[in-house]
């Protein structure tokens, strides 16, 4: 039996149809992000680059010139920030595994913690990080920087908007002309 319209569809139910989908027609190619996993190599990003989320590892390199991402994740890796921004959300902004970072003039933030520096698995490096004219903020706290780390904090700003601006386990510290604000406590040595 061929097949027969029972009714045919009015303009208002065609634009009904339309309307169901009409939301994913607006996301844009930032709107849905991705993790980019450097290995062993550089990349330079500018402020082009789609708004990714990086893992770094065994000696890669992310030079970010003007860019926006979302959380950078390094292990055994570099990473280097000009005038950038890190938008973490739910997750850490910038997390230092056994790696060294070097920001200036950038803004990270997250809804936990905005960066940590840590060691590596078995407990021999730690991380470094030299933050210039920058700003960090986190729900929770504005960095943790863990045993074998080393924080050098240059005329920035680093807030814990709920709990300590700064928090070190045996990791140490090196503020000069910056501002550590807490909700609870500036530092809290653990």
């Amino acid at each position: 039996m061929p097949g027969t319209r029972l009714f045919t569809l009015n303009p208002l139910s065609r634009i009904l149809r339309l309307l169901s989908i009409a939301p994913l027609l607006l996301l844009g190619e930032h709107a849905v992000s991705a993790t980019q996993t450097i290995d062993g190599t550089t990349l330079d990003i500018d402020g082009s680059a789609a708004i990714d989320a990086y893992r770094l590892i065994n000696g890669a390199t992310l030079n970010g010139n003007g860019t926006v991402s979302q959380t950078i994740q390094a292990a055994q890796s570099t990473l280097n920030l000009i005038g950038s921004e890190v938008q973490g959300g739910t997750a850490v902004g910038v997390s230092l595994q056994a790696s060294d970072a070097t920001i200036s003039a950038s803004t990270i933030s997250s809804n936990r913690i905005a960066l940590v520096l840590s060691h590596d698995d078995a407990n021999t490096k730690g991380s470094t990080a030299t933050v210039s004219g920058s700003t960090l903020t986190g729900g929770q706290n504005g960095a943790t920087v863990n045993a074998l780390s080393t924080l050098t904090l240059n005329g920035s700003t680093v807030t814990g908007t709920n709990a300590a601006g700064m928090r070190l386990f045996n990791g140490a510290v090196n503020a000069n002309n910056s501002t550590i604000v807490g909700g609870k406590n500036g530092v809290q040595i653990n």
